[in-house]
């Protein structure tokens, strides 16, 4: 009896879930797509890091009031470097974090007053102008291999302020006749508020210090894809340089004048191929822009310096990019601080709704105006096969009889040959020292295409172990 009750009971109960489950499906809305906010505009962001080149800061300076005229604005961010305001007599006033006294990896600026306060002159007219001026630190040291602390940062901090702000009192000069700012500057320190370090090397007691010293954001970062910034825990702003697709290649490079120096002529002039590298970085520069312009809307960073690498074939692609781009429907070209500021005026959900694609996309147009150099698919590897390190190739674009592949040890090239063994590099090798072997592919020009790297380590000990190495980012 107490079973059939269960049973019943059982039934009773199904049934009522049942029709109260099927009630409520008939009634229960379906769940809420995400709300869609308005597209935001597409920012693009460059900056310039050093400050020593007088003619540059005057180029600089001279195409943003072209672009004015020509009603497409755009204000640059200079990240400049502190001991280019301090002649070199006077060096001993700087003591870096964990260096002598006096030392500066990109040494100081000139003996001669009057040098300096024209470079101060150059600080003040991009600052009048609407242009950004924030911090390189002082001495191009690398803090992160340094093991810089929150000591150090602080004393890097004070001492930026005490070098760019004390370029007269240090140096014994005086404003030039021209200069009728109180002090001498048209600026305080409490304008600066971004940062960028050397070699984008950093430690984590480096974003306190950030705070306590009033900054506001740090662009320091490296990412393998462009991505939205994140503000830290100390309320600073944290903003990526990425790699981009290198036009015409299947290599991916930090978005930084540098590096397409150092991926297309290995750092060296090289006059006869200026063109192709300056089209070559313009490709690339609009490849990176289209992505996010006709799609998530990221923001473009574009990092250069006070060279002119390659006989100035960088700087001419910036601002062929900029003509282009700067003006357009919904782009804004702005400084790292008017960009921060944006950032800082949205509400959360406003942010998280635009990291989330939650918009209408800009409908890509079959004609972009120009012709992309498409990105090669070519795929490297060196991969360890028995006691041998073999180059594996492979690759929709990859043909081996227009390209060339080259098998390097320690930067020494190894001629006709693909594979290298392992007993023979622990032959040649001091036991427990580090051996880099590299695959590159080049094409009927020369030019690389595609690189891979590893590194033995620890060569002929038992801790003797194979590690690769990300593509070649050289920082500066």
């Amino acid at each position: 009896m107490r079973s059939l009750l269960n049973i019943s009971l059982g039934v009773a109960f199904a049934l009522s879930t049942s029709t109260s489950t099927s009630a409520w499906a008939a009634t229960a809305k379906p769940p809420s797509k995400p709300t869609k906010v308005q597209r935001p505009s597409q920012y693009v962001v460059i900056s310039f890091d050093g400050g020593l080149n007088l003619d540059q800061w005057k180029a600089m300076r001279g195409f943003v009031a072209t672009m004015k005229k020509a009603k497409k604005p755009v204000n640059f961010t200079y990240f400049v470097s502190g001991v280019y305001f301090l002649s070199h007599n006077n060096r001993m006033v700087y003591a870096p974090p964990k260096h002598t006294q006096g030392y500066s990896l990109i040494g100081f600026a000139e003996d001669n007053p009057k040098v300096i306060a024209d470079r101060v002159d150059q600080l003040n007219g991009a600052f009048k102008e609407g242009q950004e001026i924030a911090s390189k630190g002082n001495g191009h040291f690398d803090a992160g291999q340094d093991g810089w602390n929150a000591e150090d940062w602080a004393s890097e901090l004070k001492q930026y302020d005490d070098l760019l702000f004390g370029a007269f009192y240090n140096n014994k000069a005086q404003p030039n006749p021209t200069n009728k700012f109180p002090k001498g500057y048209a600026f305080e320190s409490k304008d600066v508020v971004g940062f960028r370090a050397p070699f984008m090397s950093t430690t984590p007691d480096l974003y306190p210090s950030l705070k306590a010293y009033g900054y506001k954001y740090d662009a320091s970062g490296t990412s393998d894809d462009p991505v939205w910034p994140e503000k830290d825990a100390n309320g600073i702003w944290k903003y990526s340089t990425p790699a981009v697709e290198l036009a015409g290649t299947g290599k991916k490079i930090l978005n930084m004048d540098y590096n397409y120096f150092y991926a297309q002529s290995k750092a060296q002039d090289d006059l006869a191929n200026r063109e192709n590298y300056r089209k070559q970085m313009k490709d690339s520069y609009l490849n990176y822009f289209n992505q996010a312009y006709y799609g998530n809307r990221v923001p473009v960073f574009i990092g250069h310096h006070f060279e002119l690498y390659n006989g100035g074939a960088y700087w001419d692609a910036l601002q062929d990019f900029t003509k282009d781009v700067c003006g357009k429907a919904e782009v804004k070209c702005i400084s790292y601080k008017q960009y921060t500021e944006w950032l800082s005026s949205l509400k959360e959900e406003t942010l998280k709704a635009y990291k989330a694609g939650q918009f209408d996309v800009l409908p890509k147009p079959k004609d972009l105006g120009y012709v992309p150099a498409r990105a090669l698919n070519i795929q490297l590897d060196i991969a360890k096969i028995g006691e041998d390190l073999k180059i594996i190739t492979n690759g929709s674009d990859f043909q081996e009889e227009t390209m060339k592949v080259l098998l390097k040890v320690n930067g020494k090239v190894l001629p006709a040959q693909h594979h290298v063994n392992l007993a023979l590099i622990r032959r040649h090798f001091r036991a427990g020292s580090n051996v880099e072997i590299s695959a590159v592919v080049l094409d009927r020009k020369g030019l690389e295409l595609q690189r891979a790297r590893l590194v033995v380590k620890s060569v002929g000990t038992p801790q003797e172990e194979l590690v690769k190495l990300s593509e070649d980012v050289a920082k500066f």
